[in-house]
């Protein structure tokens, strides 16, 4: 399958932070948080292609990345002022893993390594519009590592 084809198979839509996603599945009961009431979690199909990213962002809620298919991503999370860089995909012996956790209140940002990739990631709790903040560069303050990274990173 291409890229296309993906999209269209599973409804996919671009969202504002970058990339194409679907929710797929959403939790029937439902939870009390300091933001109001909130499905227990969700889960979307997330897919991103050559040249494209997931600008940093911060969510209200834990966030846990599987790789699906395609190419491996690398999402970057800013802890203690510095860039860090994890990869998300199939290929252990190349320091890839196939699920990883970011953290409720952790700035993030994502890229694809290869021609596209899909993976899901499940919120909990649920995701809400209200829980999302994009951020520009300004927004990050000061943070150590590749500054043309970070720029590309940024929320325009």
């Amino acid at each position: 399958m291409n890229p296309q084809q993906i999209i269209q198979k599973l409804h996919m839509f671009p969202i504002p932070e970058g990339g194409m996603c679907a929710e797929n599945l959403r939790a029937a009961n439902f939870i009390d948080t300091p933001h109001g009431k909130r499905h227990r979690w969700t889960s979307i199909y997330y897919m991103l292609q050559q040249g494209e990213r997931s600008c940093f962002h911060r969510l209200r809620a834990d966030e846990l990345w599987a790789h699906h298919m395609g190419s491996a991503f690398t999402i970057y999370r800013i802890e203690g002022g510095m860039l860090h860089a994890h990869r998300l995909g199939n290929d252990l012996l190349s320091d890839e893993l196939p699920q990883v956790l970011v953290p409720a209140g952790t700035v993030f940002a994502a890229t694809v390594d290869g021609p596209w990739g899909l993976c899901g990631c499940v919120s909990s709790p649920s995701f809400h519009d209200d829980d999302l903040t994009l951020l520009t560069r300004s927004d990050l303050g000061e943070v150590q590592g590749d500054n043309t990274l970070i720029d590309f990173l940024c929320h325009p």
